[in-house]
């Protein structure tokens, strides 16, 4: 779990999976969960969220960098497969599709 702080006059952006395989690497996906603060902590805290989604198509082939940090168990072993079959395989893994 990592916990992102930043400045009131500063902007934090999460980069999702796909920008580390496009960026090969060079930018790093970080796994997320926002936890609302409770009680008293929740008093004047605002959380405002613009979201971006960008998507390679879908039979795009997507060329895996050789250091993964996210999924490496459906990565095949030539480190190629399309956003489609890797979209397939992360929905599959998280909500059981198949």
């Amino acid at each position: 779990m990592h916990q992102v702080v930043f400045e009131k006059d500063e902007i934090a952006y999460q980069i999702g999976e796909t920008t580390e395989i496009l960026s090969r690497g060079h930018l790093c996906a970080t796994p997320h969960c926002v936890r609302a603060p409770q009680g008293e902590k929740a008093f004047g805290v605002e959380r405002s969220t613009f979201a971006l989604f960008m998507q390679p198509d879908w039979d795009e082939d997507l060329r895996f960098p050789g250091e993964v940090h996210l999924h490496k168990e459906v990565i095949p072993p030539n480190g190629t497969m399309t956003f489609g079959e890797y979209s397939e395989k992360l929905l599959d893994k998280y909500y059981h599709l198949r």
